[in-house]
């Protein structure tokens, strides 16, 4: 069953990858008659406006493929559900 092992660590690394952008790129969204505004506030701003950018987009992409990747283990351990062991 080495692909949900697969699955499983790459969705750590995922969402350890999101978890640090986030940290970095921490914002605020300000709502406007003519769209959003996004300040940011956390240490991207150290570096540079486009390191921000840089970071929430890897962050949001990290989310949606987080998502993805719990979509695939729902599926996959239920293909196979007795060498899914669960411990509780």
């Amino acid at each position: 069953f080495r692909s949900y092992k697969f699955i499983l660590t790459n969705a750590a690394i995922v969402d350890l990858t999101a978890s640090f952008t986030c940290l970095l790129s921490i914002e605020r969204m300000i709502p406007s008659p003519f769209g959003t505004a996004m300040v940011y506030l956390g240490p991207c701003t150290l570096i540079s406006p486009l390191s921000c950018h840089i970071f929430h987009s890897i962050m949001m992409n990290a989310q949606t493929h987080s998502i993805y990747l719990v979509a695939a283990s729902f599926y996959l351990s239920s293909l196979h559900p007795e060498e899914v062991r669960y411990h509780g």
